[in-house]
């Protein structure tokens, strides 16, 4: 559905829904090749040219279900004049979200419990 809301075909589109719901890799190294029915590993795996396309549209689906009004990170110039507003970087499997806190202190609200 997202690659259809970003207009891509449907059939281009089922197509890389079949390919990410098929998808198992087997890991090489010194020791050999995994065994597949073993412990299969299921969806795109590290340095796959698929997986970055596969990651991404998980991650525009995340940025997407977050209220925009508290999601955005600020940054602001020492000279105050540059404002730089970022939901969240991301590169590959490595993301980052944030939001800058309105907090203030106020010293006359307490969770502490009163005798009344």
């Amino acid at each position: 559905m997202v690659l259809q809301k970003l207009g891509l075909p449907a059939s281009v589109s089922s197509c890389l829904w079949e390919l990410w719901d098929k998808a198992i890799h087997l890991i090489k190294t010194l020791y050999g090749t995994s065994d597949i029915t073993e412990n299969p590993l299921y969806g795109p795996s590290q340095g796959s040219m698929y997986g970055p396309l596969f990651w991404l549209l998980c991650y525009w689906l995340i940025v997407e279900s977050l209220n925009s009004k508290v999601t955005a990170m600020q940054f602001i110039s020492a000279c105050r004049e540059v404002l730089v507003e970022i939901t969240g970087v991301s590169f590959v499997d490595d993301t980052g979200l944030g939001a800058t806190s309105e907090y203030s202190f106020d010293p006359t609200k307490t969770i502490e419990k009163t005798n009344c």
